[in-house]
């Protein structure tokens, strides 16, 4: 899922299961459920990459939710067990949304300080129209098919 304007990008990919052979042995069995997620992040001066398990697979669905709907209000936010992602929307028009996303531990730049990479994060704001928005989550959705509740 890309999400960009012209300033800066943020590619987020379900790669894969954490543990790829654990069998759950109970519904929402965390350890089953675990994603590992690779990101990509572009802003004017700098360019970093994590991939980390730092969403699970509700977790994966509640971002596409939150991102697919088709009112957003200014304060609205999303945030989840493991510190690394969050997202805000700061300002919504009839056509764009100003999405802050913030990354934090293991999905900060690299030259973050520690105070910085465990406490408020790295805060980026992206511009986008709502209709691509939509495309985003769309490419989300297809990710998430291949990795279901287990």
């Amino acid at each position: 899922m890309r999400l960009a304007d012209g300033r800066c990008s943020i590619d987020l990919t379900i790669l894969r299961y954490e543990y790829p052979g654990h069998q759950p042995r109970e519904p929402k069995d965390w350890d089953a459920n675990w994603l590992i997620i690779s990101g990509r992040v572009e802003d004017d001066s700098r360019s970093w990459s994590f991939r980390d398990p730092c969403l699970t697979t509700w977790e994966a669905a509640e971002l596409l939710t939150f991102l697919n709907r088709r009112t957003f209000t200014p304060g609205d936010q999303i945030e989840f067990t493991e510190p690394n992602l969050a997202l805000a929307v700061a300002h919504v028009t009839d056509h764009a949304i100003a999405l802050e996303i913030t990354l934090r531990a293991e999905a900060a730049p690299p030259e973050a300080t520690h105070d910085t990479r465990w406490g408020d994060g790295e805060t980026l704001t992206v511009i986008m129209d709502l209709a691509n928005i939509h495309e985003a989550t769309s490419e989300w959705a297809v990710n998430l098919a291949s990795f279901p509740v287990r």
